[in-house]
């Protein structure tokens, strides 16, 4: 437990999205847990997909493309969440009346977990160039972890921006463990 010790609030805030998660998944189980995700990526992914369709509604707001995507995007994924939510519910309904089981809690748990590292992960490659820079950062006990799961989830999904930063910008050997 002596590791406590050189955590900060930001180790802190990581563990507590982590632990949510695994926590989450274990007392929904896998199996909605599954259904849940699914429902985020699909709604995610259709109206990333069709964002640039419905963009002439927004003409009376903006003139910028850009803003008009953000704004079709959103205004897509909201109506597609509500659709696909209400969906999922009644498949879940039915699937709650099913006695849950310990294996399915322990894999909900791991499923939980899994999406908890990538929701840190996610975080810290949008932020990245930023993220980086900070104290907190540079002092944190998981950073070294963070940056190794976004290797492997930035191999999976293309180029990785956080390699573009200089070196001596980054003082990675503050940390007591490596």
């Amino acid at each position: 437990m002596d590791f406590l010790l050189y955590l900060n609030t930001f180790d802190f805030f990581i563990l507590l999205i982590f632990f949510s998660s695994l926590l989450i998944g274990i007392s929904r189980g896998l199996y909605v847990e599954i259904i849940s995700n699914a429902i985020w990526i699909s709604a995610i992914l259709i109206a990333w997909f069709f964002r640039y369709y419905p963009m002439e509604i927004f003409d009376n707001f903006t003139n910028d493309k850009e803003i008009k995507s953000i704004f079709s995007f959103v205004s897509i994924f909201i109506v597609l969440l509500i659709i696909f939510r209400i969906t999922g519910k009644a498949i879940m309904k039915g699937m709650n009346s099913m006695q849950k089981g310990l294996l399915d809690r322990i894999f909900g748990g791991l499923f939980g977990g899994f999406r908890g590292s990538v929701i840190i992960i996610v975080m810290f490659l949008v932020g990245d160039t930023y993220i980086m820079r900070q104290t907190w950062w540079k002092d944190s006990y998981m950073s070294d972890y963070i940056l190794t799961g976004a290797d492997h989830l930035g191999s999976f999904v293309g180029k990785v921006p956080y390699k573009e930063i200089n070196s001596e910008d980054l003082d990675l050997e503050k940390n007591p463990f490596n």
